[in-house]
């Protein structure tokens, strides 16, 4: 599930992500949300805080990989707080096809992610 928060900032997208993430939850909550930021403003800010995430549906892992790759030009910053190994090695991987920065916290450094996202 994504369950959107306030940032301050409209150009910061800021989205905590619990349980399984289903096409859905992509379809109807996710995209329209980043469109419609794309629109507002060229370049995004995404701040991404997982917390008890078990995974995606398949075809929600294929949205996510979708939209992901497709506004890869379009994210600034990429701040994601993780709570698993593999979640640091995703960013890492993720990273590498990105042309804004991406950075990976854990769970006790919120705060500090939080600040990176939002600083020039």
């Amino acid at each position: 599930m994504f369950e959107f928060m306030d940032m301050g900032d409209d150009k910061i997208l800021a989205v905590k992500v619990t349980g399984k993430l289903t096409h859905k939850d992509y379809t109807q909550v996710c995209i329209p949300k980043l469109n419609a930021a794309l629109k507002a403003h060229n370049k995004v800010r995404l701040y991404v805080e997982m917390h008890d995430f078990a995974g995606w549906d398949w075809e929600a892992a294929w949205d996510d990989f979708k939209t992901g790759f497709g506004h890869r030009h379009d994210i600034e910053k990429l701040a994601l707080v993780g709570e698993k190994a593999w979640q640091e090695w995703a960013v890492k991987i993720f990273g590498l096809m990105m042309s804004g920065e991406v950075q990976y916290f854990p769970q006790d450094q919120k705060e500090a992610a939080k600040a990176w996202v939002k600083a020039n």
